[in-house]
């Protein structure tokens, strides 16, 4: 299992159940030392930027390793929407 946290979508209850096919374990989570970016990527999708004093609140989610190919995919990674990047244990996506 590995630890992805989420400050977007993948907060949605539906659109994980759509993405995995079922609910996963979540929790509430902040990831320290980052803050929302007041820009939006390409205009619609939240980002975030390192801020060593500020936090960003979301999820922690607990799924499959394999599951990371289909976060990948959604957060558009090949076209170079965003980036998965490892924070201490957890992955999360920037752009």
């Amino acid at each position: 299992m590995t630890k992805l946290f989420v400050y977007g979508i993948f907060t949605d209850e539906e659109i994980r159940k759509r993405a995995f096919g079922s609910e996963v374990k979540h929790e509430k989570a902040a990831l320290n030392g980052y803050a929302l970016a007041d820009e939006l990527v390409l205009g619609l999708y939240q980002n975030i930027v390192e801020k060593p004093t500020d936090f960003v609140e979301g999820m922690l989610l607990d799924i499959p390793e394999e599951y990371l190919e289909i976060t990948d995919r959604i957060e558009g990674v090949e076209m170079g929407l965003y980036k998965r990047i490892q924070v201490g244990d957890w992955w999360v996506y920037i752009h």
